[in-house]
Protein backbone atom coordinates (compact mmCIF):
# COMPACT_ATOMS: atom_id res chain seq x y z
CA UNK A 1 0.00 0.00 0.00
CA UNK A 2 2.88 2.27 1.10
CA UNK A 3 5.05 3.52 -1.70
CA UNK A 4 8.97 3.17 -1.71
CA UNK A 5 10.56 6.62 -1.18
CA UNK A 6 12.65 5.85 -4.52
CA UNK A 7 9.11 5.56 -6.57
CA UNK A 8 7.84 8.30 -5.06
CA UNK A 9 9.63 11.03 -7.14
CA UNK A 10 9.16 8.89 -10.40
CA UNK A 11 5.28 8.49 -10.06
CA UNK A 12 5.31 12.34 -9.87
CA UNK A 13 7.73 12.82 -12.38
CA UNK A 14 5.29 10.52 -14.61
CA UNK A 15 2.46 12.92 -13.71
CA UNK A 16 0.54 10.65 -10.62
CA UNK A 17 -0.46 12.55 -7.64
CA UNK A 18 0.80 10.97 -4.04
CA UNK A 19 -0.73 11.58 -0.70
CA UNK A 20 0.15 11.07 3.31
CA UNK A 21 -1.85 11.20 6.52
CA UNK A 22 -0.17 13.11 8.48
CA UNK A 23 -2.66 13.41 11.71
CA UNK A 24 -5.48 14.36 13.34
CA UNK A 25 -5.23 16.95 16.39
CA UNK A 26 -8.60 18.50 18.97
CA UNK A 27 -9.02 22.47 18.51
CA UNK A 28 -11.49 23.68 20.79
CA UNK A 29 -14.96 21.87 20.00
CA UNK A 30 -13.70 19.65 17.39
CA UNK A 31 -10.88 17.64 16.00
CA UNK A 32 -8.66 18.51 12.70
CA UNK A 33 -6.96 16.02 10.63
CA UNK A 34 -4.01 16.81 8.60
CA UNK A 35 -2.72 15.14 5.13
CA UNK A 36 -0.78 16.38 2.15
CA UNK A 37 -0.74 15.75 -1.12
CA UNK A 38 2.02 16.60 -4.00
CA UNK A 39 1.32 16.25 -7.59
CA UNK A 40 2.70 17.64 -10.73
CA UNK A 41 1.15 20.70 -12.00
CA UNK A 42 2.85 21.32 -15.69
CA UNK A 43 6.33 20.70 -16.90
CA UNK A 44 8.40 22.02 -14.25
CA UNK A 45 5.97 22.58 -11.36
CA UNK A 46 5.01 20.66 -8.22
CA UNK A 47 2.46 21.62 -6.37
CA UNK A 48 2.12 20.47 -2.47
CA UNK A 49 -1.40 20.87 -1.40
CA UNK A 50 -1.28 20.68 2.37
CA UNK A 51 -4.70 20.32 4.28
CA UNK A 52 -5.99 21.14 7.55
CA UNK A 53 -9.48 19.99 7.61
CA UNK A 54 -12.24 19.40 10.45
CA UNK A 55 -12.97 15.76 10.69
CA UNK A 56 -16.49 15.70 9.49
CA UNK A 57 -16.39 11.89 8.86
CA UNK A 58 -16.90 8.51 9.73
CA UNK A 59 -16.54 4.83 9.17
CA UNK A 60 -19.90 5.78 6.26
CA UNK A 61 -18.64 9.09 4.80
CA UNK A 62 -14.45 9.21 4.84
CA UNK A 63 -14.08 11.77 1.67
CA UNK A 64 -11.61 13.77 3.47
CA UNK A 65 -11.58 16.02 -0.01
CA UNK A 66 -14.99 17.18 1.01
CA UNK A 67 -14.50 18.39 4.67
CA UNK A 68 -14.03 21.97 5.75
CA UNK A 69 -11.03 23.49 5.65
CA UNK A 70 -9.89 24.83 9.67
CA UNK A 71 -8.53 28.42 7.78
CA UNK A 72 -11.12 29.85 5.41
CA UNK A 73 -8.59 31.40 3.65
CA UNK A 74 -6.85 27.96 2.56
CA UNK A 75 -10.86 26.12 1.62
CA UNK A 76 -8.25 24.43 -0.81
CA UNK A 77 -5.39 23.79 1.48
CA UNK A 78 -2.08 25.86 1.52
CA UNK A 79 0.04 25.07 -1.41
CA UNK A 80 3.56 25.62 -2.49
CA UNK A 81 5.27 25.36 -5.44
CA UNK A 82 8.69 24.02 -7.01
CA UNK A 83 10.55 23.39 -9.88
CA UNK A 84 11.31 19.30 -9.40
CA UNK A 85 9.70 16.18 -7.82
CA UNK A 86 12.55 16.12 -5.37
CA UNK A 87 12.05 20.18 -4.19
CA UNK A 88 8.12 19.28 -3.40
CA UNK A 89 9.51 15.65 -1.69
CA UNK A 90 12.16 17.71 0.61
CA UNK A 91 9.81 20.31 1.86
CA UNK A 92 6.28 17.52 2.71
CA UNK A 93 9.81 16.12 4.88
CA UNK A 94 10.91 19.37 6.09
CA UNK A 95 7.90 21.52 6.75
CA UNK A 96 4.96 19.17 7.53
CA UNK A 97 6.87 16.27 8.93
CA UNK A 98 5.81 13.44 6.00
CA UNK A 99 7.82 10.56 6.67
CA UNK A 100 9.25 8.55 3.67
CA UNK A 101 7.91 5.65 3.94
CA UNK A 102 4.30 6.84 4.60
CA UNK A 103 3.46 8.02 0.75
CA UNK A 104 0.45 6.53 -0.88
CA UNK A 105 -1.21 6.75 -4.23
CA UNK A 106 -3.92 9.37 -5.19
CA UNK A 107 -7.25 8.52 -3.92
CA UNK A 108 -6.13 6.34 -1.20
CA UNK A 109 -6.07 8.76 1.70
CA UNK A 110 -9.40 7.55 2.21
CA UNK A 111 -8.12 4.15 3.23
CA UNK A 112 -5.44 6.26 5.54
CA UNK A 113 -8.53 7.90 7.25
CA UNK A 114 -10.51 4.84 7.20
CA UNK A 115 -7.35 3.22 9.30
CA UNK A 116 -7.50 6.38 11.66
CA UNK A 117 -10.91 6.13 12.01
CA UNK A 118 -10.67 1.86 13.34
CA UNK A 119 -7.72 2.82 15.48
CA UNK A 120 -9.96 5.59 17.62
CA UNK A 121 -6.90 8.08 17.72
Amino acid sequence: MYIDIEQVQTLLNLGRAIEQWIGAYREYDYTAIKWLMIKRKGENTYDVMYSDVIDEGDENFNDVYEFTATDPDFTYGKIDSFQTAEEAINFALKQYGCKPDKFVGSGMIQEEYAKYLKKGE
